[in-house]
């Protein structure tokens, strides 16, 4: 990982100042494909073709890139690019950056426009588009970086993210518990469990004191959580105390994964590195040398 002087992230500050729409995009091909880790306070789209087998870094996820991806990332997501073993040296890249005033949550949602308010949510965790929403705006991208700054481009950003908005095939990158981002459920009783679980995490979480949080018994609360989110209880849990290890890993490079361990949550050191390594693909102190390799 590339670090200041004080062991901490790089900040980027894209030169989003030099346009009056608050949008910056560049394009082209790249022969040296590496971008240290950073972030930056905008919110980024991502388009890569040819660039398989790169490595991609986007809060505690660590995965190869195939021919072609397309990435959106929230406001202060941490990520980066390794060219890895890619041997393409004629990566086709288009990054899009624009200022989150463009999108404000109190007018998408006068309007109704929740696939767009839930899409800008999630991508604080990264969301990966599928192959045909990447060929299906590919095009509508790129005319992006060839109009002038001004409302024209503008309206065209907004257009495109209405339409992203309303795609299906996209999947989250970093796991929840990575980003400290409040979920948000169709179930106000589920969110109010799964706000309890996010701030109580590092203590024994038993089923019994969640269900009686929302006045359900265990049985019937294990099969109300698993309806409205997919998973069960435990399976919740793990993910985020698993996500909160991968953010210590990454944020204290020299606390003690045993230490790290206890604190979010696991009772046995060895459980929690088979759990992690059968989530994440490698061990607890493999993630934290090729993360801040």
């Amino acid at each position: 990982m590339t670090m200041n002087d004080n062991n901490e992230i790089l900040t980027e500050i894209p030169p989003i100042h030099n346009s009056i729409d608050g949008i910056f995009v560049r394009n082209g091909y790249k022969k040296n494909f590496d971008f240290p880790i950073h972030r930056h306070s905008e919110y980024e789209l991502n388009l890569l073709i040819n660039a398989d087998n790169s490595r991609r870094i986007i809060g505690d996820s660590i995965s190869k890139v195939g021919g072609m991806e397309m990435v959106l990332l929230g406001p202060n997501l941490t990520h980066g690019w390794k060219k890895g073993e890619c041997r393409n040296n004629n990566v086709y890249e288009i990054t899009l950056q624009f200022v989150p005033e463009v999108f404000v949550d109190d007018y998408l949602i006068r309007f109704q426009l929740m696939n767009l308010h839930d899409l800008l949510h999630r991508s604080a965790n990264g969301v990966a588009f599928g192959r045909r929403s990447i060929l299906k705006f590919f095009k509508d991208i790129e005319l992006l970086a060839e109009m002038d700054s001004g409302l024209e481009r503008l309206l065209h950003l907004v257009s495109l993210f209405h339409k992203l908005s309303d795609q299906n095939d996209y999947t989250q990158i970093a796991s929840p518990a990575f980003t400290c981002i409040p979920p948000t459920m169709s179930s106000r009783r589920i969110t109010k469990v799964c706000r309890y679980i996010n701030e109580h995490y590092s203590e024994p979480l038993k089923i019994s004191v969640l269900g009686a949080l929302i006045n359900m018994t265990d049985s019937s609360f294990s099969r109300f959580f698993k309806i409205h989110t997919g998973t069960t209880p435990t399976e919740y849990i793990t993910d985020i105390r698993l996500g909160a290890a991968a953010r210590l890993l990454i944020t204290n490079p020299f606390q003690p994964i045993l230490e790290i361990c206890y604190s979010c949550g696991f009772n046995n050191v060895s459980h929690f590195s088979r759990i992690f390594k059968q989530v994440k693909g490698m061990s607890p102190s493999e993630f934290r040398t090729q993360y801040l390799s």
